[in-house]
């Protein structure tokens, strides 16, 4: 499988729009398409195409989530589907970051 990746901006807010499967085949493009967006407030990654996501994408995202916080960025996973969902809640990710952070999906 193979993960598409949309980026729109929109002022100083970014929106990331993942679809199809994110892991250590996809992880480093992910990662990569977050390069220079300096100068934000706000960036969004939009999960709702999201089929899958491994051990290493998880990894990836905490690396992303981490890196705009520690920059003072807003930053949020919206659109989130059930099953993605459950594996973030059994990571504890929404404990460790907040749940702010995180929007499922309610479809």
């Amino acid at each position: 499988m193979s993960l598409q990746i949309k980026s729109l901006f929109e002022g100083t807010k970014f929106i990331l729009l993942l679809e199809g499967v994110l892991d250590i085949s996809t992880v480093e493009s992910f990662k990569g398409s977050l390069e220079n967006t300096t100068e934000l407030q706000e960036v969004s990654i939009d999960c709702l195409g999201l089929s899958f996501i491994d051990s290493t994408g998880v990894s990836g995202l905490i690396e992303v989530i981490k890196y705009f916080q520690d920059k003072q960025v807003c930053i949020k996973i919206i659109n989130i589907l059930p099953d993605i969902n459950e594996v973030f809640d059994l990571l504890g990710l929404k404990e460790i970051f907040g749940e702010n952070i995180f929007e499922v999906n309610q479809n």
